[in-house]
């Protein structure tokens, strides 16, 4: 059990109208025909209103926007939410996406996050001149590589590299800018970036941990793990594993935030809750949590899965695009403030500040900050003169 009374992380999933439920989102009997983009956009009014961490879009076959150009238009009709793009490291360059992801950050005031995945269909393959997608394996050494190298161009930059000297005409300290010289199996990166350090300094990491590989990446590299686990008891046992995997890389637990993936239909009663289920057939979002009833009884239910650290948080699939945010937002988020496991509103601007996350350092800034103190202890004990 939870012995500090914390309060709960909630992000949205804004997955396209006709892709998580059969017969569609759009078919719904109190649906209205809304264009893709429109859609979205309400969403993350919604979103925001009810004070969530973050809306998160997939990208996928089906029809619908490019995330990245499109959270960058969110960026400018909100606020404080935060922007997640699941973007592939299968068919992008490290270059491209550190970028992209950095201009998001900058642009938004520093509410980028990335779910980091792999391509694996034999569609995506043929889009980029490929017969066939990579071998599993071979998808998740490049996506390490990958990550690792973005990494560093994100700290490419130091946070005080930037002069602007009127005088001296010098916009940056050069020796505060860094080239990687990167050169691995998949990549081979000069650097350093062409943006300055973001205002996260490097944009929030999510991950899935679909299989044991996916975990023990994830236990190491992300700072936001999202879950499928339908039982209390297996969603605490993966909670456990995860911290224990990412404290044995030498990371804090609290660093890491497990996400339990939930399709919540909101009714007066239990009963109206579980007509609106009768009324979707599901099958891609089948593979969350679902939960029902009355605002107080899903409340009860997120409620025992977090003060039992079954997960830091949940993810929310709306059940149709007619409301179903919307009901969660207005009905079962009260419920949740009242009870103290929930904001009223932001304390922060950025999406790590939501989270409770650190802003990490530049690992260039970190290794001359060690770097000079080695000399400081080398000039006091007498060995250098």
């Amino acid at each position: 059990m939870r012995t500090t009374k914390q309060t709960m992380h909630l992000g949205a999933f804004l997955v396209h109208p006709r892709a998580h439920i059969k017969p569609s989102g759009y078919t719904h009997t109190d649906a209205q025909h809304i264009e893709p983009f429109k859609l979205y956009e309400h969403l993350a009014y919604s979103a925001e209103q009810g004070k969530l961490d973050f809306i998160y879009l997939a990208d996928s076959q089906a029809p619908s926007p490019e995330p990245l150009t499109f959270l960058s238009y969110l960026a400018g009709i909100t606020t404080r939410i935060g922007l997640a793009a699941a973007v592939s490291t299968t068919y992008y360059e490290p270059f491209n996406l550190a970028r992209e992801f950095c201009c998001l950050d900058h642009l938004s005031g520093g509410r980028a996050a990335w779910k980091v995945i792999t391509s694996g269909s034999e569609a995506e393959a043929h889009h980029f001149n490929q017969d066939h997608p990579p071998a599993l394996q071979q998808r998740q050494n490049q996506a390490q590589e990958f990550l690792d190298v973005a990494y560093s161009l994100w700290d490419s930059w130091e946070d005080n590299a930037i002069l602007a000297n009127k005088e001296s005409g010098i916009f940056a300290d050069p020796t505060k800018v860094h080239e990687l010289n990167h050169r691995g199996e998949f990549f081979a990166v000069r650097g350093p970036l062409n943006l300055p350090r973001s205002p996260q300094g490097r944009p929030v990491i999510l991950q899935d941990a679909d299989s044991e590989a996916g975990t023990l990446f994830a236990a190491e590299t992300a700072e936001v793990v999202f879950t499928t686990s339908q039982t209390l008891e297996d969603a605490q046992h993966f909670y456990q594993k995860i911290k224990s995997l990412a404290t044995a890389h030498g990371r804090s637990a609290d660093q890491i935030k497990v996400m339990a993936g939930i399709y919540p239909a909101v009714g007066i009663s239990e009963e109206e809750a579980l007509q609106t289920f009768a009324h979707l057939p599901l099958t891609n979002a089948s593979s969350h949590r679902l939960v029902y009833g009355s605002p107080s009884q899903i409340a009860d239910q997120l409620e025992e899965w977090f003060a039992k650290e079954a997960c830091d948080g949940f993810v929310i699939t709306p059940p149709n695009s007619a409301g179903g945010l919307e009901d969660f937002v207005q009905n079962v988020i009260p419920e949740l403030q009242i009870r103290g496991l929930f904001r009223y509103e932001y304390e922060g601007t950025t999406l790590r500040e939501h989270l409770g996350l650190s802003r990490p350092q530049s690992r260039f800034q970190a290794a001359r900050a060690s770097s000079e103190v080695l000399h400081s202890k080398e000039v006091q004990d007498g060995k250098i003169k």
